[in-house]
C-alpha cells in the first residue's frame, strides 16, 4: 500500500476569493451555493480505495450536490486499476473552487495497465 499523508481540504462559500497578484489574471467564478443550503463549508478528504469525499463542515452530512450523494469516484475511467495500480498520492487541495488531488498509476506491472491521463 502507498504511504501518504493524510488531511484535508477546506472550502467556505462564504468567504471572499483571492485577487490574484499577477497582471491581466484569469477571473475566478465564484462558487453558488445557496443560502440555507448543506455544505456552504465543506471538508474534502480522499480514501485509500480512490474516492474524493465532501462532508459539510458544520453537521458531518455528505454533500448531496457533490459527486454521487458527496463523493467521486476517482478511478472511473481508468478501466480495471485495483490497489495498487492507481493510488492517491496527497490530501486534496482547494485552489480557489477548484479541488486538486495527486495520485499516482502504477507502471510496468502488467502490459494492460490503466492509463495515467
Amino acid at each position: 500500500v502507498w504511504q501518504r499523508c493524510r488531511g484535508l481540504g477546506y472550502f467556505d462559500a462564504d468567504a471572499a476569493l483571492p485577487t490574484p497578484s499577477v497582471a491581466n489574471p484569469s477571473p475566478i467564478a465564484a462558487v453558488t451555493v445557496a443560502q440555507g443550503a448543506n455544505c456552504r463549508r465543506r471538508l474534502f478528504t480522499n480514501t485509500i480505495d480512490g474516492r474524493l469525499i465532501a462532508v459539510d463542515a458544520d453537521t458531518g452530512a455528505f454533500c448531496q450536490g457533490f459527486g454521487n450523494n458527496g463523493q467521486v469516484d476517482l478511478k472511473a475511467g481508468l478501466g480495471a486499476a485495483p490497489d495498487p495500480f492507481y493510488q492517491l498520492t496527497s490530501p486534496p487541495l482547494v485552489a480557489g473552487t477548484t479541488v486538486v488531488v495527486g495520485g499516482r498509476v502504477a507502471d510496468n506491472v502488467q502490459t494492460d495497465m490503466p492509463g495515467g491521463a
